[in-house]
């Protein structure tokens, strides 16, 4: 037997006993329990782990809602605040609270009608329309400035000798010298007053016996009258230099000893603009052919009557005119058929709005000072403080761009979304304005596709605010003949001025009898 098992040993071919069988048995019974149990434990995991990672997603989606919704209530909470403004701003109103005063900051009113307080005084003298610039005050790079030079043509000459030497007394008297500096005193002659007399002799003619006498020059043609010169000068100084009737007779006694009462004054004056009506009427003529024009209106105040004075202007023309009124009929009493070949530039008077023109530009100095009244009239809304940026980057684009890089597209696009942006909360005159932008959109950015064309009509307005000047000083014209002259002389003598000539020879040479042809005496 155990040769047998022996042999069995050396062939590997051992027989297990039954024991050994039933362990071996149980031992892989267990290692598949625990391996199902195992899986299964997985499983279990597995399926939490899903639902904790589905709970985590409901989570989140959860927090997400909850802070759109907090976003949300913040928002309407902002609304309601600045309804509850608003609303408060209104109960105000009617209950007696005042709305920003109309000034020439907020609006059109001329700076003359002003109401200054002592705390508004500071305000009004440092508010403008202008952008804060990093530019030193004063003169800048490049600029020419004022210096002094001394000039080629002298009327006087003046030497500076020695006689005796300064520091041993010596005569140098007869002793050679040269040039060693130059200095030139640049004064005015005030010279007495100038009188030339004609005489006419009287002959007889030899052959018929008839006596004749030599003519006088034109212009001479009383015992004793005024030269050119006289007459440009009070002139000039009537109408330029908006000096008064009384001022100039003072004037003129006191450095000239000439003594004229105040009506030969003002007939100087009339007498000049007499002469200059064939150019005054050619600068109206020619105004019709300028490539932009703009236009103005403003009261005058004729001897207590209430007037308009118009004023058309170009970068090369200026011309005044009075009319009764600032209607249509007065417009077109001046220029019917509008300004077919040009840009007209104006403000929003309606009547300008139907202008016969190539295009028109509303002024957009204007319109800031518009919206610059809305700000002051609800603080709380931002529609016009948008406006004004849209209008502010239009203007610095057309300074400070290329003129073929200016987005002209993304400026339209951004006005457009301005008009059609809903309005109702906000007070009326939001939405006046935003209709009258409405209808004059095609005139808001003209300036961006033509050079030529400003972007506000301040040219229009220096014009006129002359005569409120003129007023100012003098309170009013005294007669219809009186701003029938300011408007004549001065249309020559801005006209003179634009085109690089002096206004005072300008009335010089209208004052001379001899320059009156057709108004060759002006160089446009």
């Amino acid at each position: 037997m155990k040769k047998g098992i022996l042999k069995n040993q050396e062939k590997g071919l051992s027989k297990p006993d039954s024991k050994s069988v039933t362990t071996a048995k149980s031992v892989v019974t267990d290692a598949e329990f625990v391996q199902q149990a195992i899986l299964s434990r997985l499983s279990t995991l597995e399926t939490k782990v899903k639902d904790l990672s589905s709970d985590n997603s409901r989570k989140e989606r959860h927090i997400q809602s909850l802070q759109k919704q907090l976003h949300d209530v913040k928002q309407e909470n902002k609304k309601l605040k600045n309804e509850n403004n608003r609303l408060r701003s209104q109960v105000e109103k009617l209950s007696g609270g005042s709305t920003p005063t109309l000034n020439s900051q907020n609006s059109s009113t001329p700076p003359s009608k002003d109401t200054i307080t002592n705390s508004q005084a500071r305000a009004r003298r440092t508010s403008s329309l202008r952008e804060k610039s990093d530019r030193h005050i004063g003169g800048q790079p490049g600029h020419k400035g004022a210096t002094l030079h001394q000039s080629e043509h002298v009327d006087k000459v003046e030497v500076a000798n020695l006689a005796t030497c300064p520091d041993c007394g010596a005569n140098i008297s007869k002793v050679e010298g040269k040039v060693a500096e130059r200095r030139q005193v640049i004064d005015i002659t005030l010279s007495r007053k100038w009188i030339t007399e004609y005489i006419s002799f009287e002959k007889e003619c030899p052959v018929c016996g008839k006596k004749v006498r030599a003519p006088f020059p034109e212009g001479v043609n009383a015992p004793v009258c005024y030269g050119a010169n006289l007459k440009a000068m009070v002139v000039y100084l009537v109408e330029e230099m908006n000096a008064s009737t009384n001022k100039v007779k003072s004037f003129l006694g006191e450095v000239f000893s000439i003594h004229l009462c105040e009506a030969t004054i003002c007939n100087m004056v009339q007498d000049v603009k007499q002469r200059g009506l064939p150019a005054y009427k050619k600068i109206h003529d020619m105004m019709l052919d300028e490539e932009v024009v703009g236009g103005d209106e403003t009261t005058e105040n004729i001897n207590g009557v209430l007037k308009w004075l118009w004023t058309w202007r170009s970068e090369r023309l200026t011309y005044l005119a009075g009319g009764k009124g600032r209607g249509p009929k007065d417009f077109d009493s001046e220029y019917p058929d509008g300004f077919p070949k040009s840009t007209f530039v104006s403000d929003r008077l309606p009547l300008y709005y139907n202008v016969v023109a190539q295009g028109h530009q509303i002024c957009i100095a204007h319109l800031l000072r518009n919206l610059i009244y809305l700000d002051q009239l609800d603080p709380m809304q931002d529609w016009s403080k948008r406006m004004q940026e849209l209008l502010r980057d239009a203007i610095r684009q057309r300074k400070h761009i290329d003129w073929v890089d200016i987005d002209r597209a993304d400026i339209v696009k951004r006005f457009e979304k301005l008009l059609d942006e809903p309005l109702d909360k906000l007070d009326i005159e939001f939405r006046r304005l935003q209709n009258s932008l409405r209808k004059w959109k095609d005139a808001v950015f003209t300036f961006l596709y033509n050079k030529k064309v400003p972007s506000d009509n301040n040219g229009s307005e220096r014009e006129v605010r002359k005569a409120k000047i003129k007023m100012k000083v003098s309170q009013c014209f005294r007669s219809f003949k009186g701003a029938e002259a300011f408007d004549v002389l001065h249309s020559l003598m801005d006209t003179a001025k634009k085109n690089g000539q002096s206004a005072f020879n300008v009335i010089r040479a209208i004052a001379y009898p001899k320059a009156i042809a057709d108004g060759v005496y002006l160089q446009f």
